[in-house]
């Protein structure tokens, strides 16, 4: 299992220019948006927060299809299937890279996005918070996502049609927790939406995958 492990942050390592393409993107809405809406600060800590979820999900999803198309192309899903490592074990690991070398960048950077979005700092605590719990759902959907749309024509085109509809509870979830700055409601709701993806979801992907290398 630990060769798995390795072997999936050897692909994500070569993947850091993603990564650096991804906070691109990030930096460029950032630099957009106040102009394209109204730099006056008391609109910016009202939409702010909205912007910040949004484009977190959309850097996501911009990700996941490296997760799983590449390993089909290349024949590397028939072994995934046939060896003697659990495929959703394998699942795991690709969740977990992709959560590190997106997911958890943009935890990291909420902060310094919320500053320039003028979002107030008492809330960024929760922020983040809300960021640490939500990302990994969002992670294990978009590989869930890849998975099921792996090896279509038109995958990358599909995939966010499939994937975001249930991305919206998480949305949704991750936003009120924050703005109500830590309901206990919300964060139970949210860590309930966790435990149930972490269980469900590496199962789904793994049968999914399984699937497509059978086409």
């Amino acid at each position: 299992m630990r060769e798995v492990l390795r072997r999936e942050w050897l692909v994500a390592s070569r993947s850091l220019g993603q990564l650096g393409q991804t906070l691109l993107f990030m930096l460029l809405v950032l630099t957009l948006f106040p102009l394209a809406i109204s730099p006056e600060r008391q609109v910016l800590e009202q939409v702010g927060l909205g912007v910040l979820w949004i484009m977190s999900l959309l850097a996501m999803l911009s990700a996941a299809e490296q997760t799983i198309a590449p390993d089909l192309e290349q024949g590397v899903t028939d072994h995934m299937v046939c060896g003697s490592v659990p495929l959703w074990w394998q699942v795991i690991s690709k969740v977990l890279m992709h959560w590190l070398t997106i997911g958890l960048p943009i935890v990291l950077v909420s902060p310094i996005i919320g500053l320039m979005l003028s979002v107030p700092s008492k809330v960024w605590p929760f922020m983040m918070l809300s960021l640490l719990l939500t990302t990994p759902i969002l992670s294990l959907l978009c590989v869930f996502g890849a998975s099921l749309t792996a090896g279509l024509g038109a995958g990358s085109a599909l995939m966010p049609i499939v994937v975001a509809p249930m991305m919206l509870p998480a949305l949704i979830l991750g936003t009120q927790w924050t703005y109500a700055q830590g309901a206990t409601g919300h964060g139970y709701a949210l860590g309930a939406l966790l435990s149930f993806t972490c269980i469900v979801i590496p199962w789904a992907t793994a049968g999914a995958i399984r699937t497509a290398a059978e086409r």
